[in-house]
């Protein structure tokens, strides 16, 4: 995620928040009326309550579309450091094992053995 696309996101979620707090005020104060000595149809109390409960059930899904997607970014950056540090331990010394560039690079042998694959520095017997 981009800083362009988080500044627009949270943008979105600060729009949505303001809906639902809007929402929430509007039913609430309709509620307050319906208890109080003016006449108040249960009808319209319904559909605020619907309001408050869309725009609630909408900001819920953004928020979790967001922490989503910041999520999966920083795991692809956090994989990309991973790799970079795996490269470079591989570029000092590519005849090391598979464990001691994992030791030395902090990183599961797995992903180790994954960059070899992709730099194509095992070697195959013909």
């Amino acid at each position: 995620m981009s800083e362009r696309d988080h500044s627009a996101a949270d943008r979105r979620l600060e729009q949505l928040e303001h809906q639902a707090a809007h929402a929430r005020r509007r039913y609430e104060l309709y509620k307050a009326k319906v208890y109080g000595p003016r006449r108040a149809s249960p009808a319209r109390l319904r559909e605020l309550l619907r309001k408050r409960e869309f725009a609630d059930a909408r900001l819920s899904r953004a928020q979790g579309a967001f922490r989503s997607a910041a999520k999966a970014y920083l795991d692809t950056r956090e994989e990309l450091e991973e790799n970079a540090r795996i490269e470079a331990e591989l570029k000092r010394d590519p005849n090391r094992g598979d464990n001691k560039v994992a030791r030395a690079s902090r990183s599961p042998v797995t992903a180790v053995r994954a960059v070899r694959e992709r730099l194509g520095l095992y070697f195959t017997r013909r």
